[in-house]
């Protein structure tokens, strides 16, 4: 792990801890500090980042808004995001990832992000509210 990803608060994995995810509490150069770990810190070679799956989505408070079958099945998760008393949709297609960012009444901004661990979610989530994507 690269610490110029992790911010205070991104749920990671430390490979010698049951726990299912620690909570970022620090990040320096060196050392990442993690709720819920007997020792002080962790090297980063210690630690792993969460894939990003539809049991993590439904904990953070996404809701399943569409399932659609082709030749796989693709699911839309979506979580209201208030902006300036505006309603938005932010929505997460799994498998491929697709963002899309807007409310009912006009089109959606859509970019193909390859979002593949929670901690990413996390950020893009902080960048767009300015709060933190807590698990629910």
């Amino acid at each position: 792990m690269n610490a110029k990803e992790l911010r205070l608060g991104n749920y990671i994995n430390h490979k010698f801890d049951e726990l299912e995810f620690n909570e970022v509490v620090g990040v320096d150069w060196e050392f990442i500090y993690l709720s819920n770990i007997t020792c002080d810190y962790v090297s980063f070679d210690d630690c792993e980042p969460i894939l990003l799956t539809e049991e993590w989505l439904l904990k953070m408070g996404f809701e399943l808004l569409h399932e659609y079958e082709h030749d796989f099945t693709e699911k839309i998760f979506g979580i209201n995001i208030t902006d300036c008393n505006n309603e938005e949709k932010l929505r997460i297609s799994l498998p491929f990832q697709t963002i899309e960012i807007g409310d009912e009444d006009s089109s959606y901004y859509v970019a193909n992000i390859n979002i593949k661990h929670v901690h990413q979610l996390q950020n893009l989530y902080f960048a767009l509210t300015g709060e933190e994507l807590t698990i629910k």
